[in-house]
């Protein structure tokens, strides 16, 4: 592994470029952790400025970055905020024409890129994997990490294959990234990647205007009037978590025509454009309350949202953290609230003996 010692002045003149006086707590010791040549785990809320984890020893080191993300309907947005700091970046992806990512794998082979976003689902295509074959990256982000455990509720085979990928080429450093983690993820993604001595940093913001409230309730379910009620009480936008499809379509037909400012639904049994459009227009603001499942997750980076509200109790602690940690990233007082029946329990009994058999099964 190579060593790098940090120039103060080097790393200030970087961070001014992006109209910064220093790295937030949390980035701190992660950047510090790249840039000393180690690879690393860091465990920080979605919100907590991670592309600067990535492109800030990036730009210290005029580092070549690939950054495996999830996120295909975001790389885009992920892109042109890259281009506004200076990077040359691009994305190769199914949103995108094979003309732009042929030229996109052609710039990355002629040095013209700093930064390239792609789904690990590319690593199934010869053409890529001959493109980074040519010019191997630097640094190596894994955006999203938890998706590498087959503990985690959204499991993604293919970000197995980024470990091969990793024992191949052996970049300079390895980043994972991800919002929250059990131990047996954790470990998961050390196995994988095959970083088992990564340093690990974890920083878990104070989210004291957080208001948490609990709503027992003594029937099946709770009544779609009550949810109404709460909803129009919240001043801004408002999530609304179902344990299921069927679930969130028959509370959005009750209710989602009553709800000022408009309502949405998405869930994963939707069309994938019809997610993609009805995502967007509750991030651009245009839609004020989105009724979904899990699905609705994962890149939900929206500062101003005043409610989270769970219709249905989460499959876990750790689901209920990341689900409620998407509001009031911008600091002010927002609500969630969750509505406790034993209907949704059994729900997720169901799923948890579906989804998880015993390990010697």
């Amino acid at each position: 592994m190579t060593e790098f010692s940090i120039d103060e002045n080097k790393l200030k003149g970087v961070l001014s470029r992006f109209g910064f006086e220093s790295l937030r707590k949390g980035q701190d010791q992660a950047v510090f952790s790249l840039l000393d040549g180690n690879d690393t785990i860091c465990f920080l809320p979605t919100g907590g400025g991670k592309s600067a984890i990535f492109q800030t020893p990036t730009a210290y080191n005029e580092w070549k970055t690939l950054i495996f993300s999830p996120l295909i309907s975001l790389m885009q947005d992920q892109v042109e905020s890259a281009w506004e700091l200076g990077f040359e970046a691009a994305q190769i992806s199914s949103s995108v024409s094979d003309t732009e990512n042929n030229r996109a794998m052609a710039d990355w082979e002629s040095g013209n890129l700093d930064l390239l976003f792609v789904a690990p689902e590319r690593l199934q295509v010869e053409r890529f994997l001959q493109c980074i074959t040519n010019v191997v990256p630097n640094l190596l982000v894994v955006d999203e990490a938890h998706c590498i455990s087959q503990w985690a509720h959204n499991f993604r085979p293919d970000y197995a294959k980024i470990g091969y990928f990793t024992g191949m080429y052996n970049p300079d450093c390895i980043l994972a990234i991800t919002a929250t983690a059990t131990s047996e993820v954790e470990e998961d993604i050390r196995n994988v990647l095959g970083i088992p001595s990564a340093n690990k940093i974890v920083y878990l913001p104070d989210r004291s205007n957080l208001v948490f409230e609990f709503r027992e309730v003594k029937s099946d379910y709770p009544d779609e009037r009550d949810i109404l009620k709460e909803i129009q009480a919240i001043d801004g936008s408002v999530i609304v978590y179902c344990s299921t499809r069927a679930n969130v379509e028959n509370l959005f037909n009750m209710i989602g025509n009553r709800v000022s400012g408009g309502a949405l639904a998405y869930h994963g049994g939707m069309d994938s454009n019809i997610r993609t459009s009805n995502q967007n227009l509750f991030m651009s603001g245009h839609t004020r309350v989105m009724f979904a499942t899990n699905a609705f997750g994962m890149g939900i980076d929206k500062p101003d949202i005043r409610g989270v509200i769970h219709r249905d109790l989460p499959d876990s602690l750790n689901s209920y953290v990341q689900e409620t940690g998407r509001a009031g990233r911008d600091g002010k007082e927002s609500i969630c609230v969750a509505y406790g029946n034993k209907k949704s329990i059994n729900t997720q009994l169901y799923f948890i003996e579906m989804s998880h058999p015993a390990e010697s099964e």
